[in-house]
């Protein structure tokens, strides 16, 4: 998936059109952190636990599993169940 479809798909997903900052933040975590659809779609999830979450939230979600060395979703998912086992959630 290209990156500027990624950035349409998540933008029909939010039902709304991204402002610049929004869609540098996109960019970013794309072509830097080399995330696809799939896994900043599952950064969106854990946000909406969040009271009002914004960028800059998903920005520190999606900085924190790149900076762990997680380069898919599985990956994440499995980081995940690890957690949830740990912590008995």
């Amino acid at each position: 998936m290209k990156p500027n479809d990624i950035v349409k798909e998540c933008e029909i997903n939010l039902n709304r059109k991204f402002t610049r900052k929004e869609n540098k933040y996109i960019l970013k975590w794309i072509k830097e952190y080399e995330f696809d659809f799939k896994t900043i779609s599952l950064a969106f999830y854990y946000s909406t636990n969040k009271t009002n979450p914004n960028f800059e939230y998903l920005n520190n979600i999606l900085t924190d599993w790149h900076d762990r060395g997680f380069k898919t979703r599985k990956d994440i998912e499995l980081w995940i169940e690890w957690l949830k086992k740990k912590y008995n959630y």
